[in-house]
């Protein structure tokens, strides 16, 4: 497999290149990442490959060193490349290499604008409202995320002012890491509206793709 994805991003198999680096002898391997979605494919993810990568005949290869290299024609691809010493075996048709991709593009407060009563699937910076309802002054919600949900805290904003509810009644599934909750206010709810979801806390993402590449 050449490729592999999520729903984020997508990288690719470019080619392996013999070289030489501070006097070792060795091979680059170059792969291209390109952003599925609306982030920055340079600044908005970290990118590496593993640091040790053994062939088909238990021969082991060490990463020296790795580097970004940003396309001139493509402004939603970036390639990187690591170098591995020592050299291929002539014998080795393929390798087996993992990749690791770190967004770094989550912030803590998250802001949701024109909200309205029995919106659904709204996300903003992976943070994901399911559902919105509300009642006179309530607003419930169905909040799904991928840092954890215990401890985040919502607010209306309102004539450049944040209002907490007077009154929160949540339930929350571990499991699933879903929240599902209910925000009561001092006064009605208007028909458009801006939230703040303050996250308690970001867990470091890491996401792992494994390729099988030609060696040679």
């Amino acid at each position: 497999m050449l490729t592999a994805e999520n729903n984020r991003i997508q990288v690719q198999f470019d080619k392996i290149e013999e070289a030489e680096w501070e006097g070792h002898k060795g091979f680059f391997i170059y792969i291209s990442a390109t952003s599925l979605v609306d982030y920055d494919v340079e600044n908005d993810f970290l990118y590496r490959i593993g640091s040790t990568i053994i062939d088909h005949g238990g021969k082991q290869y060490e990463a020296l060193f790795s580097e970004t290299v940003k396309p001139e024609s493509d402004s939603s691809s970036v390639v990187f490349r690591q170098f591995y010493s020592p050299t291929l075996e002539d014998s080795i048709d393929t390798l087996a290499i993992d990749i690791y991709v770190k967004p770094t593009y989550y912030i803590r407060k998250v802001v949701f604008h024109d909200l309205k009563d029995d919106m659904s699937n709204v996300l903003v910076n992976d943070l994901f409202i399911q559902n919105v309802q509300v009642d006179n002054k309530e607003i419930q919600l169905d909040i799904f995320d991928v840092h954890h949900l215990n401890g985040l805290t919502v607010s209306l904003r309102q004539e450049n002012e944040d209002i907490y509810p007077a009154y929160t009644r949540t339930t929350y599934d571990p499991e699933n890491n879903r929240l599902t909750a209910s925000y009561e206010f001092t006064k009605t709810i208007p028909e458009s509206f801006t939230l703040t979801l303050n996250r308690l806390k970001l867990q470091d993402q890491f996401w792992h793709f494994t390729l099988t590449v030609p060696a040679n």
